[in-house]
């Protein structure tokens, strides 16, 4: 029987040590439940360890302390076969997608790439028909199969991130800011896609974003960060309605609203 909560940790603590041998802690016994289907929201300020908390949950950073556990089995016990599985179900976009890909390949081969790691298609002719098709799940017109990143705008770009992460059909992706670096309008259509792409394939998203606004929008549940640590986590409209913690009240200020939920 599968457990209640599709991703979680317990206790989760990572820390930095400097050149001078100086420790920093960015997660602090952070204990988080993530439901199947929803959209958990981070927000705080940046350094607050967000990221930190992202790549720690996915494994790509060794954590110090605390467990993780996946359908409610802990990472850490994970055979070679489960492990490589994980890494399937649990992807990542980017906050800067340009940074993240290699700009000499083309739309076409960024994409594949993940098929060839992870040893999906048959054939070449499968693995294109594949990528062809999450291109038009995301937004982008096969014709552009052959371009480079560099041709692109900022909104393309982050839909090829999109494509990369979708194209493995994971359960769970972890957006990392992932809409800072557009403008309002890109902004709202990137947002009104993942929507649109979450409920078409089931996914969940850990939603990680300065901006109160966006995971407001988005989000089912929201948890506020703070040097490193959850000071507040509730369901949106709990937080948007009665926020309780000092720092969620200055957010509010900063964003200089109350949005409501839809």
């Amino acid at each position: 029987m599968k457990n209640d909560y599709l991703l979680e940790c317990e206790n989760l603590s990572k820390k930095y040590t400097d050149s001078f041998s100086r420790k920093t802690v960015a997660v602090k016994d952070v204990s988080l439940q993530i439901k199947e289907g929803e959209t958990f929201g981070l927000v705080g300020e940046s350094g607050c360890g967000k990221t930190t908390l992202g790549y720690t949950l996915l494994n790509l950073l060794e954590k110090n302390s605390g467990t993780v556990r996946f359908w409610g089995r802990d990472i850490d016990s994970f055979n070679r076969k489960e492990k490589q599985e994980f890494r399937r179900n649990c992807q990542i976009i980017f906050q800067d997608p340009y940074s993240s890909i290699d700009k000499k390949y083309s739309i076409f081969s960024l994409i594949k790439e993940s098929l060839d790691i992870h040893h999906i298609g048959s054939c070449f002719e499968e693995k294109k028909r594949i990528v062809e098709e999450i291109m038009q799940n995301v937004g982008l017109d096969v014709s552009m199969k052959d371009r480079k990143p560099s041709t692109l705008s900022g909104g393309q770009r982050q839909r090829v991130a999109i494509a990369q992460a979708l194209v493995l059909k994971p359960k769970f992706i972890v957006c990392d800011e992932i809409v800072s670096a557009l403008d309002v309008m890109i902004q709202a259509q990137i947002l009104k896609l993942l929507k649109e792409l979450q409920k078409k394939f089931s996914l969940t998203y850990f939603f990680i974003s300065h901006d109160l606004n966006v995971v407001s929008y988005m989000a089912d549940r929201i948890a506020v960060m703070y040097n490193g640590e959850i000071v507040e986590c509730a369901a949106t409209s709990q937080i948007i309605a009665s926020p309780q913690h000092p720092y969620t009240k200055q957010l509010f200020e900063s964003a200089g609203l109350a949005v409501k939920k839809n």
